[in-house]
């Protein structure tokens, strides 16, 4: 959040916040936790790497257990399969 001036001020637009019209310039604000299709306990990497197992079992195994080990590596591939 702390840098989002700085995008803004180098001409990026900041979706959902700004009217400019989305481009190749463009930061898109995500949340997280609306990609969960369920309820997961996010502070648990054995939370975590069920959600992945019961949601997700087609992931390599190696991908879900790095994806587990962190909230932050959790968000991420969970938000990037959701957006795929």
């Amino acid at each position: 959040m702390a840098l989002l001036p700085r995008l803004r001020a180098a001409g990026m637009a900041v979706w959902p916040f700004d009217d400019a019209r989305p481009g190749a310039t463009t930061v898109v604000e995500i949340w997280p936790r609306l990609c969960y299709r369920g309820r997961v306990t996010k502070s648990s990497a054995a939370g975590r790497a069920a959600f992945l197992a019961a949601h997700h079992p087609a992931l390599d195994a190696a991908v879900r257990a790095d994806a587990a080990r962190s909230d932050d590596a959790f968000d991420a591939l969970v938000s990037a399969l959701a957006l795929w």
